[in-house]
């Protein structure tokens, strides 16, 4: 606890006003009712002064604590701003892989994907990372547009020969 510059002066019977001297402000006060007893009348107005000290340094530190919350509300507001900013990979891309991927796999690569695609946007740029998404889906998918067009050539060559 910090120690202020402080005075007393008897205002009337059993009212003393303090006036205390903070960092940059003043404060006036009365006690009241003070006893008639010298060591009790000047415990009284210690404790006064210990309380209005107390309050000060609470205000000062609620004044402290405010001013730390709203710098960290505006650090959170440009994070979130930057997230938002972020781009975003080809929406007709990610149908596509979402179509032709199979359905247990389908999420996990689609993520894998979109985490590469940040990744490439912050290195190379997001016209770059587009074109690197796409390839990526198309060379992904290839397996599996093989698989999809034998599989449609075998059958239409069992059904003309009765196979």
């Amino acid at each position: 606890m910090k120690d202020y510059d402080w005075m007393a002066h008897e205002i009337g019977q059993n009212i003393v006003e303090v006036t205390m001297r903070f960092d940059e402000e003043s404060r006036r006060f009365l006690v009241r009712d003070l006893p008639d007893d010298r060591l009790e009348r000047a415990l009284r107005i210690q404790a006064a002064i210990r309380a209005a000290t107390h309050e000060h340094e609470l205000k000062q530190s609620r004044a402290d604590l405010m001013a730390c919350i709203e710098e960290l509300t505006l650090n959170a507001e440009k994070l979130l701003g930057e997230k938002e900013a972020k781009p975003s990979p080809p929406r007709i891309a990610q149908l596509c892989m979402s179509l032709l991927a199979p359905k247990k796999s389908a999420q996990a690569l689609l993520g894998d994907l979109l985490e590469t695609f940040h990744k490439n946007a912050d290195r190379f740029g997001e016209k770059e990372a587009r074109r690197m998404y796409w390839f990526e889906v198309v060379s992904s998918a290839g397996p599996w547009i093989k698989r999809l067009f034998f599989a449609v050539v075998v059958d239409y060559v069992r059904s003309k020969f009765g196979l």
